[in-house]
């Protein structure tokens, strides 16, 4: 087991178990979500922080909070600078689909200039050494679930 954080909206699956899933825009396919298992969990609809012990795709929730702001994919935050749009295009187009994607895009910042959003499962290594060789203020990278 692995203690993590794991930060989203908590959904019913079609059996009616509680999960907990990405919060950003939703997409082709369908999100990756966690169990959620334990007493006194967040309501349905509720957009939370939760901690617990991670086994396979199962979250036993030992505490939980709502979810601030600051942690949302698509709230970008304001001293990010950004990029020129076709700088942004080679960020993205250099993201490698084998990566555990949630989902991406672009924002336009308030200088005009463009700030790409990668949401991931969670931040590898190997994600972790791209994003450090973007120019700095060009990637807002948030991971859905996160080491405690």
């Amino acid at each position: 087991m692995d203690t993590v954080t794991a930060t989203g909206t908590v959904k019913l699956a079609d059996n009616g178990q509680p999960v907990l899933v990405p919060t950003g825009p939703a997409g082709d396919e369908p999100p990756r979500a966690l169990d959620l298992l334990g007493p006194g969990l967040p309501p349905v609809d509720a957009r939370v922080v939760v901690e617990g012990e991670l086994n396979g795709r199962s979250l036993q929730a030992a505490r939980w909070q709502p979810k601030p702001a600051e942690t949302s994919a698509w709230g970008i935050p304001d001293d990010m600078a950004g990029v020129t749009p076709e700088d942004a295009e080679a960020i993205l187009n250099s993201v490698p689909e084998d990566w555990p994607i949630i989902s991406t895009g672009e924002t336009t910042v308030a200088s005009g200039k463009q700030v790409v959003t990668l949401e991931v499962e969670r931040i590898t290594p190997e994600i972790q050494r791209w994003y450090e060789q973007q120019p700095l203020g060009s990637v807002h990278l948030v991971a859905f679930i996160k080491s405690a």
